[in-house]
């Protein structure tokens, strides 16, 4: 049995198959204070689940009428919008579903054969054939980079033994198509219950894939890694000694050079681990577990994680309790994280803050040195025009002075002419006298 678990920077919650429905379980968000769990009733068959860059949960699975089913959930509301894939999906063992450059990609598995649709805006591909053959064990889908890695594990039958071949394809997103798919090296095995694992992984921007398997009682490890060339090379093998038990359920993870492999057996936990490194296989530990579980948790994108961490616990009928100090690790780093980044949004808001606030500043201090130049531009007109206007002024004054001294003048002359003729008359006057007076 698995249960999933989704983790982003709005809530934490649960996702399960439970009473023939599949149950979303809200266990704590940022923003609504007592979430719903909600409860898709049509759900049937197997789901995928995956989150984009948005932090939407985005669900698809097969309802009771084996239709595909795309559910998104907004991460603030929580509120679900369901959409309808077109087509018949019949007989479904297997989905998964990925995000890629904000791009959905799910890949549908059946008993031989493997489907593709993808959704890139609102509208949803029809399915593609990518795989139709022979039986297939299983599958792994993983995103690197601008490309879609599909891992297909085959298991045939080839007189005495069996042999494992892992089929690998890839799906670039820039150009919307697949590219020729590779075949590792078959790898002979006893039974099929011998593959016990295989995952894709990224370290370093590079692409990895590692198997475990088992002969008898020698657990055995393998490591590939897709070089410049666009090859697969093997870049690890050894192998160790296990008790030769029957494995019943099995996970295995890629943690900081240490290559992790657990199942159970009997009511008892394994765990060993591969470090590439020191090139050394750990102790092997067990531990009693009752009615074991796995459980799978999916990040976001923020928390930096390439894929989810998966880990076995024994079994609840219910959520395992998150809340207090006896919650699950996970939940831990959950709420560390969550705190975390409302811390840094918040330190991110004030120093966006302050510095819009300096930028305004440092504007206003340009626009205000503008001002004091116009100022200072305009004072300097101001006193060019005052001194013309004095100027102006002393010269009115002196016309004016030039213009009354004119009239005197004037009025002046006028005078003096008038005196000039009375004493012109006045001589007349005197010599006309004169004759008169002295006659000849």
């Amino acid at each position: 049995m698995t249960r999933m678990l989704l983790s982003n920077r709005y809530h934490f919650s649960s996702l399960q198959m439970r009473d023939g429905s599949l149950l979303f379980e809200p266990q704590e968000h940022c923003l609504i204070e007592c979430p719903k769990p909600v409860i898709y009733h049509d759900a049937a068959g197997p789901f995928g689940v995956c989150q984009d860059d948005a932090h939407y949960v985005h669900l698809v699975y097969v309802n009771r009428d084996d239709q595909l089913i795309h559910v998104s959930i907004n991460p603030c509301s929580l509120q679900s919008h369901k959409r309808e894939i077109a087509g018949v999906f019949k007989h479904v063992r297997h989905i998964q579903l990925t995000n890629c450059h904000n791009q959905l990609h799910a890949v549908i598995q059946y008993r031989s054969r493997i489907e593709h649709v993808s959704l890139s805006g609102i509208h949803w591909s029809t399915a593609d054939v990518l795989y139709d053959g022979e039986e297939i064990h299983s599958l792994r889908l993983f995103s690197h980079q601008d490309h879609i890695w599909l891992c297909t594990a085959l298991i045939t039958t080839a007189p005495p033994h069996q042999q494992l071949r892992l089929l690998l394809q890839s799906f670039h997103t820039a150009s919307s198509r697949w590219l020729p798919s590779t075949s590792l090296p078959v790898v002979p095995l006893e039974s099929r219950e011998d593959l016990l694992a295989y995952e894709l992984y990224s370290v370093q921007r590079r692409l990895g894939m590692f198997r475990f398997q088992r002969i008898g009682n020698k657990l055995l490890f393998a490591a590939y890694e897709w070089n410049k060339q666009k090859e697969w090379t093997m870049t690890a093998h050894n192998q160790t000694i296990i008790p030769p038990t029957l494995t019943a359920q099995v996970i295995c993870a890629y943690d900081q050079g240490r290559y992790r492999l657990s199942w159970v057996t009997e009511d008892l936990l394994f765990r060993i681990h591969y470090s590439i490194h020191q090139e050394e296989w750990s102790d092997l530990y067990t531990t009693a577990i009752q009615c074991p579980v796995i459980w799978t948790c999916i990040y976001d994108k923020q928390s930096g994680r390439d894929g989810p961490t998966v880990w076995i616990v024994s079994d609840q009928e219910t959520t395992p309790d998150f809340t207090g100090s006896a919650a699950p690790a996970v939940m831990q780093g959950y709420r560390a994280t969550r705190d975390l980044t409302h811390s840094i949004d918040s330190a991110d808001a004030l120093i966006a803050s302050i510095a819009y606030m300096r930028e305004c500043c440092r504007t206003r201090k340009k626009e205000l040195v503008q001002l004091k130049q116009i100022q200072k531009d305009r004072q300097a007109t101001a006193d060019r025009l005052t001194e013309r206007i004095a100027a102006l002024q002393e010269e009115v004054q002196v016309r004016l002075a030039i213009q009354e001294l004119s009239e005197k003048n004037t009025l002046l002359m006028k005078k003096e002419d008038k005196i000039d003729s009375r004493s012109g008359m006045k001589e007349q006057l005197s010599r006309i006298v004169l004759k008169i007076s002295n006659p000849r």
